[in-house]
């Protein structure tokens, strides 16, 4: 189960150790950019880069609003199905 996920479920149990995981999840995408830099070699990269960049700021404003919605939806998105692939999931299934 990936922290965003366990952080959903705890949240719709009234636990308060969810929105920590979901603060987790979001301090991960955050550090992507970093963590990918050195795997960035040349231009058929950068959209690559735009995507991870992308998650990094989504983090980053979920994170400033501090409330649990933005959390919630960081990697879903407001009108997706339980089950579906979150953003990050259908992006690597690319390579997959």
């Amino acid at each position: 189960m990936t922290l965003q996920a366990e952080g959903i479920r705890l949240v719709d149990s009234g636990s308060s150790d969810g929105i920590g995981k979901l603060r987790e999840a979001a301090q991960i995408l955050m550090g992507l950019p970093a963590k990918a830099k050195p795997l960035i070699h040349g231009p058929e990269d950068l959209k690559d880069v735009d995507f991870i960049e992308f998650l990094a700021e989504s983090g980053k404003k979920a994170l400033a609003l501090g409330t649990v919605f933005p959390l919630l939806v960081l990697l879903t998105g407001p009108c997706s199905n339980e089950g579906d692939p979150n953003f990050l999931e259908e992006y690597l299934s690319q390579y997959a």
